[in-house]
């Protein structure tokens, strides 16, 4: 029964080997085609990729999200990857639009106060500066 359990156990542990070197593959190639951007030229008439957009909440207090790449992110600079999903339902909206989004304790309404180009400090940020 010991040796069944140990063919087994083997098995098993080639099966997750192939699993894990196909996603690293799959990893190797999405790396192999990504490209910077320097998000310029991004129309921000309406919230998008390359957009600044600042939330008023009922409580009075304001937040600003700066969308941008997939792999994108950073919380002191309010940077959030647009795979997200507030940026998600921040897509196509534009000053004065109501919109309900995630938070921390469930989905809450708020209004999008206006939607802008990255800040200088994004743009940096960008740059690698």
């Amino acid at each position: 029964i010991e040796a069944a359990q140990a063919r087994g156990d083997k098995q098993a542990a080639k099966e997750m080997q192939g699993i894990l070197l196909r996603r690293r593959g799959e990893l190797e190639d999405m790396l192999g085609r990504v490209k910077a951007t320097d998000f310029e030229g991004f129309p921000h008439d309406r919230a998008g990729i390359a957009t600044g957009v600042k939330l008023q909440y009922a409580d009075g207090r304001s937040e600003t999200y700066y969308i941008l790449g997939e792999w994108d992110k950073d919380e002191k600079l309010g940077i959030i990857s647009c795979e997200t999903r507030m940026a998600k339902a921040l897509d196509g909206r534009k000053a004065g639009d109501r919109v309900t989004v995630p938070t921390e304790h469930g989905d809450t309404e708020c209004t999008v106060v206006e939607v802008t180009g990255l800040s200088e400090g994004v743009k940096a940020w960008v740059e690698g500066k």
